[in-house]
């Protein structure tokens, strides 16, 4: 990342410096937060060498470059303590794939590190006093000290609601779990 006392070096005037900061502030990510933030001259002033991190950034992101440092993570602009700041959220792909990462199959399918409780058939009414637990269970986490326990017959879809609480309680909470 190129620091804005890098580009300055090489310009040999404070005029430059304004036509810099100029560009900078009219980057319309840069622009859309200073409006969101109300942001006043000296919070602007003290957030220049932050925006052009993140345009640096966002550009190195956007391009896919492999000297990207916080590969899967894409930056934001947040405020920190009267200043803009740069920081990383995680990308719906690193999100999805953490969540799978917390999930351990043991002879079952690994179509199963896929399910969810958004995805369970409530056609069949005898589920929905086992999913109104399940729902239950992951809202309550890890308040709630009891298990759960299913039993029923063969193919009715007790495998496939406790692998949709795991990925539930993965996606929510951070739990990790070996079904």
């Amino acid at each position: 990342m190129e620091s804005v006392g890098d580009v300055l070096k090489r310009q040999p005037s404070r005029f430059q410096y304004q036509d810099l900061v100029q560009q900078i502030v009219k980057d319309p990510d840069v622009a859309a937060f200073i409006q969101k933030e109300s942001l006043s001259q000296e919070e602007l002033n003290r957030s220049i060498s932050k925006f052009n991190q993140y345009i640096t950034e966002r550009d190195k992101f956007l391009r896919g470059d492999t000297d990207y440092i916080a590969r899967g993570y894409k930056p934001i602009l947040v405020m920190n303590y009267g200043y803009a700041d740069v920081s990383y959220e995680e990308t719906p792909a690193e999100k999805e794939e953490a969540i799978k990462n917390r999930l351990k199959l043991i002879n079952l399918p690994a179509s199963l590190k896929k399910a969810s409780l958004a995805q369970v058939d409530l056609d069949d009414l005898g589920r929905l006093p086992v999913f109104e637990k399940l729902l239950a269970f992951v809202e309550q986490y890890p308040a709630i000290r009891k298990g759960l326990y299913l039993y029923g017959d063969f193919g009715v879809g007790k495998s496939f609601m406790v692998a949709a609480l795991a990925h539930d309680l993965s996606e929510k909470r951070g739990v990790s779990s070996t079904l």
